[in-house]
């Protein structure tokens, strides 16, 4: 499991760091959206399953955050490197 994680894509690896910050439990992704609007701009929306439901991450000016799939809010963000 432990080499799996380590050649996992940077979006999964980044998924993974928000449900750690925000106390919620990694599921699976569930795809990609590359036309989300965000901040008044199209940007790519990686979408996926936590223990609390469905959630999504937009990547922006060196952050990763995370919104609740049904009321857009924002739940937590992270420093994405």
């Amino acid at each position: 499991m432990r080499a799996a994680l380590e050649c996992e894509p940077r979006y999964l690896e980044l998924m993974r760091a928000l449900c750690r910050n925000a106390g919620r439990e990694f599921s699976h992704a569930t795809g990609a959206d590359p036309s989300h609007q965000h901040n008044g701009q199209r940007v790519l929306a990686w979408h996926f399953i936590t223990d609390k439901g469905h959630h999504y991450m937009v990547e922006e000016n060196g952050g990763a955050m995370m919104y609740h799939g049904a009321t857009n809010k924002p739940v937590v963000e992270i420093e994405a490197l």
